[in-house]
């Protein structure tokens, strides 16, 4: 709470001040971690996707998200079929891997679908004769 009126001031910074100094402390930071510079690499290469994808219009926090619980995710995804004995219908036959399985192809198929299903709809029948 003593601090709150250093960070007011620390704001009132001209805004590439500020972004350049996030930039150095971040990449300090990444460096100081593991003492890689292909770490480094791998933290410009993600800025640059995310400016990138912020520029085009794409969501950062899906991106955000897969980094953070993907190797959870497949850490899991391992781990299930160890303990079903190797039986890979296990991801089909629960209720909550199936609906998850299920929701996961709607989100891949459906803007497919319905791009198709706007295409056809746009066009008039044609008329024999």
């Amino acid at each position: 709470m003593p601090l709150i009126p250093l960070w007011v001031k620390l704001l009132r910074l001209p805004r590439p001040l500020l972004t350049a100094g996030i930039l150095v402390f971040a990449a300090l930071g990444v460096y100081a971690l593991s003492q890689s510079a292909v770490d480094l690499g791998i933290a410009v290469l993600f800025g640059v996707l995310g400016f990138g994808m912020r520029r085009t219009g794409y969501p950062v926090a899906p991106l955000i998200l897969g980094a953070v619980l993907g190797p959870m995710a497949e850490t899991q995804f391992r781990r299930a079929p160890a303990f079903s004995e190797g039986d890979w219908t296990i991801f089909f036959t629960r209720p909550l891997s199936a609906a998850i399985l299920c929701l996961s192809l709607i989100a891949l198929v459906g803007p497919m679908a319905a791009r198709a299903i706007r295409r056809t709809r746009g066009r008039a029948p044609e008329t024999a004769g």
